[in-house]
């Protein structure tokens, strides 16, 4: 009995040393995992990872002093850096930037949106048409379709200069028997108008630096380096030209937006009911809800392979769990029981 007592007492002592032990690894397990995750690498800002952050730091690197106006790095100079500086004016500011222009006006893009019931919609896309042409503007998409029994209606969109937007929007609506909804935006896009611009012009004038270092580059090293670098510059022009196109194209042309319903009124003791305009919007919202469940259907599809793999991996780690604890309450707790 006392040789069971002993033996007992020391498979106590080794359980709580293990214990000890297991519990002081786990620890040490997690605080070393923190600490590395602290102190590899600093979390990574968004806005670092953009292109204009990277080419601002990298020109800042390579370029060791300002260079004044009229300057170009020549290959040779400052550790032969091919890297074509800004400009800068007497008063220290970029001269690319000093010299942009101020826009005499904000730059805005408008749009609309017009609701109408119409006697004909085949004749209000007609009229609509011809109303885009005679303010010097044109139809983007027309579209007439049947509801029912021989009912049709249509939406039309139209694009028209800035400065006749109003009164296109005025003459659209006298076109209708009665205007439903009518819904005007407005957007300033003045500072990006001015950023684009601004970000074009510093592009061309790094352009024209490389030409001049080009000019001059004597190694074919250097002239491969420099072609490179223009060719990239040049990429980037065409890109802002772009976006520079497309926003003054938004900004000198207003989109409206014209959605027609003929009109279908069936008046009921004094009360005008359109019964054709109440099934053209439930056959609406009947399309978008078929749409979002398809739209539901595919994703669950397409993540149906993930579901099963984070089932797989949640099923192998709780198998894993459940024989770890089997095994250490054989080993522990049942040996426990078997002394006793």
């Amino acid at each position: 009995m006392e040789i069971r007592l002993n033996f007992k007492s020391l498979y106590m002592v080794n359980w709580q040393q293990n214990k000890k032990i297991i519990i002081t690894g786990i620890i040490l397990v997690i605080a070393v995992g923190w600490y590395l995750y602290k102190t590899s690498n600093p979390p990574v800002i968004p806005f670092m990872q953009s292109q204009s952050f990277q080419e601002d730091m990298v020109g800042s690197a390579e370029v060791p002093a300002v260079a004044r106006k009229g300057s170009a790095a020549m290959p040779g100079a400052a550790g032969n850096s091919l890297t074509a500086p800004l400009a800068y004016d007497a008063a220290g500011v970029p001269e690319s930037l000093s010299e942009v222009p101020t826009a005499d006006a904000r730059k805005v893009v408008q749009s609309g949106t017009l609701d109408l019931v119409v006697n004909k919609a085949e004749e209000a896309a007609t009229q609509a048409q011809a109303l885009a042409q005679q303010a010097g503007g044109f139809v983007e998409s027309l579209q007439i379709y049947e509801v029912v029994d021989g009912q049709k209606s249509g939406s039309v969109i139209i694009r028209v200069p800035a400065n006749k937007f109003r009164e296109t929007m005025d003459s659209l609506k006298a076109l209708a028997i009665n205007t439903e909804n009518e819904v005007v935006n407005t957007q300033d896009v003045t500072a990006q108008y001015v950023d684009i611009e601004a970000r074009l012009k510093n592009m061309r004038a790094e352009e024209v630096q490389y030409l001049s270092i080009m000019e001059r580059a004597v190694k074919i090293e250097d002239v491969l380096n420099v072609t490179q670098r223009l060719s990239d510059v040049r990429g980037r022009i065409e890109q802002l030209e772009a976006q520079l196109k497309l926003l003054k194209a938004e900004v000198e042309m207003s989109s409206i937006v014209v959605n027609l319903t003929a009109e279908g009124d069936i008046e009921v003791f004094g009360i005008h009911w359109r019964p054709l305009v109440v099934i053209r919007q439930a056959f609406r919202d009947m399309l978008k809800s078929l749409a979002a469940y398809a739209d539901q259907i595919i994703k669950f599809v397409f993540a149906l392979p993930v579901i099963l793999l984070w089932i797989a991996t949640w099923g192998v780690g709780l198998l894993i769990a459940w024989k770890v604890g089997n095994r250490i309450k054989q080993r522990w707790f049942d040996k426990d029981t078997n002394i006793h």
